[in-house]
This record gives structure tokens, sequence and C-alpha cells, in this order.
């Protein structure tokens, strides 16, 4: 892979991880009542955090190449 491909790749994906995190935890203060709180919260941790899993895994396949260990480590992070 590409130097700039990657690390491109990984900026976008991680940037736009972090700030659907970000966004989720402003509406968290904003809304009054705890379930309203839960429910904003679930776009971090269902697309926010395995974005940045995902730029996390490109990071490394690009910097130590391919290695099952991470791949699966990936895999159960996001799956979790």
């Amino acid at each position: 892979m590409n130097d700039a491909v990657a690390t491109t790749l990984v900026g976008i994906l991680g940037i736009t991880g972090s700030l659907l995190m970000l966004f989720s935890a402003i509406a968290m203060f904003r809304v009054r009542d705890a379930l309203s709180r839960i429910n904003v919260f679930s776009p971090a941790t269902g697309l926010g955090m395995p974005l940045i899993v995902a730029a996390a895994y490109v990071y490394d396949l690009h910097s130590e190449g391919f290695s099952w260990g991470s791949l699966l480590m990936a895999l159960i992070a996001v799956l979790c």
C-alpha cells in the first residue's frame, strides 16, 4: 500500500470516527432524560468506534504488514 493512500485512509477513518464520538458526547449533554442519553450514544458505539478501530488496523497493516493476530483483535473489537 502506498504511503499517501494509507495516511489518507487512516486520517479519514480516524477523523470521521472521532467526530462521531464528539458529536454524540455533545448531544448527551443536551438531552434531559436518561433514556434519551442512552439512545444518543448509539451512533458513537455503532459507527464511531468501529471507524477508529478500522483506522488503527489500517495503520498497523501499513506499518507492520499483515498478521492474523491484529486482524482478529480488530474483528473482536468491532463485534463487541
